[in-house]
């Protein structure tokens, strides 16, 4: 029996089908996965013990694993405010809830790499709590792809500062950041995004980087479902899956 939700969002109501949803992660775990920053790949090890190891292919009745990665460099992950300031707040505490209306649009960035109000194509108004940007072109290697080095695209503060505006509170994009790969530090599309620049900081908002959303997925109107990972730090694995809405 399939699982159905009710959405109501704008004066509209919406269906979604439960068992539809689209993943737009890229897990952590040995072999190729993207990274950035120049991360090294995620490593995964058997506890030891003296002469215990824990592996049940050497002999222990458990597989008993230590994991290191980082999470801003390995894989999909949802970052909050305290990433760029010296807040207390954990990405936990800002992400209030789980299911979100959202936005799927597309954006071809500049000869520089800006991706600016031009380059944005969307099917719909923007004013959408949640907005899932998937850059051109989309290949299905990025999920393996090493980011370091390679001067990214990325988010105009002034394009960001209009998605502010028409209240986009959690921003996901399939890049390792919303800023330049290298640029003295301002990372001024963060600060803008979570309203540094204005002093009024946006405790409430995440932006979710190093997702993949496949070419086949239409551009258009979504629930999003944000997993996250209970890490009490700036940022943690998460796992968003997109679910079509129909009116």
């Amino acid at each position: 029996m399939k699982r159905h939700m009710a959405l109501e969002w704008a004066g509209k109501r919406f269906e979604s089908t439960l068992e539809a949803g689209v993943d737009l992660s890229i897990g952590l775990g040995p072999g190729p996965s993207a990274t950035a920053w120049f991360c090294p790949p995620v490593a995964i090890e058997p506890v030891v013990m003296g002469d215990w190891v824990g592996s049940i292919q050497a002999g222990a009745p458990v597989n008993f694993q230590n994991v290191r990665f980082n999470p801003h460099g390995n894989g999909t992950h949802t970052e909050c405010l305290s990433h760029v300031s010296d807040s207390p707040l954990h990405v936990g505490a800002a992400l209030t809830h789980s299911f979100w209306p959202a936005l799927l649009i597309e954006a071809t960035p500049s000869a520089d790499g800006g991706i600016r109000a031009d380059n944005v194509r969307s099917t719909e108004n923007s004013g959408f709590p949640a907005l899932i940007i998937r850059t051109l072109p989309n290949r299905p290697e990025d999920k393996f792809r090493d980011y370091s080095n390679t001067h990214p695209a990325w988010i105009d503060p002034e394009l960001m500062r209009f998605w502010v505006e028409q209240g986009v509170e959690h921003l996901l994009i399939d890049l390792p950041s919303v800023d330049p790969e290298v640029d003295e530090g301002r990372l001024s599309a963060h600060k803008v995004f979570w309203g540094l620049d204005r002093g009024q900081p946006r405790t409430q908002c995440t932006i979710t980087e190093l997702v993949y959303v496949p070419q086949a997925l239409e551009l258009g109107i979504y629930l999003l479902e944000l997993q996250l990972a209970p890490f009490r730090m700036d940022a943690a694995p998460s796992r968003p899956i997109l679910y079509r809405l129909h009116s």
